[in-house]
């Protein structure tokens, strides 16, 4: 398949999809992005794709803690690499308390913003099946929402891709 490639323009093939189809890696896949004139950002308030999410109540922590916790506090998706999934948090887990205090979404994420000032790690009571455990979380990076941001002076390429095609 390499060669065949190789054919039509030589590159390291191999590499290029060993790197994109079977590594693992916590950071976002940027290179698309950059070569498209933006660069990913990362800021407190929610974005247009991120704020649906939580229209049922739940809450997306997946760029701050790499978690997403229904509003019930059961964890659906907890991402390797980042500090929730690193400490011992994983999907099917519930999230009782949070530093304390008994788990809601709100509460939630007032202890994710709060982590930027915190001297102390976050922490969570969290029920596995019949067994409850304390899991502290350290991180301190606050609320993280992602955001794509021009870069000056490069061409955008993205906003003709993303343009609608109407005849």
């Amino acid at each position: 398949m390499f060669d065949a490639l190789n054919e039509v323009a030589r590159f390291d093939w191999k590499a290029f999809f060993e790197q994109r189809l079977s590594a693992k890696s916590p950071e976002v896949p940027t290179g698309g992005i950059e070569s498209g004139g933006y660069r990913l950002t990362y800021t407190e308030a929610p974005n247009m794709f991120t704020d649906p999410w939580s229209l049922d109540g739940s809450v997306n922590a997946l760029a701050s803690l790499g978690l997403h916790v229904t509003a019930d506090g059961v964890v659906d998706n907890a991402w390797p690499g980042r500090p929730g999934y690193t400490a011992g948090i994983s999907n099917g887990m519930r999230i009782i308390a949070v530093n304390g205090r008994r788990f809601s979404p709100d509460e939630f994420k007032r202890a994710i913003g709060s982590s930027k000032t915190a001297t102390t790690a976050l922490e969570f009571i969290i029920e596995h099946g019949r067994y409850f455990k304390t899991v502290p979380v350290d991180y301190h990076g606050g609320l993280r929402y992602p955001h794509l941001e021009r870069v000056a002076g490069e061409d955008d390429l993205l906003t003709p891709i993303a343009a609608p095609r109407v005849k």
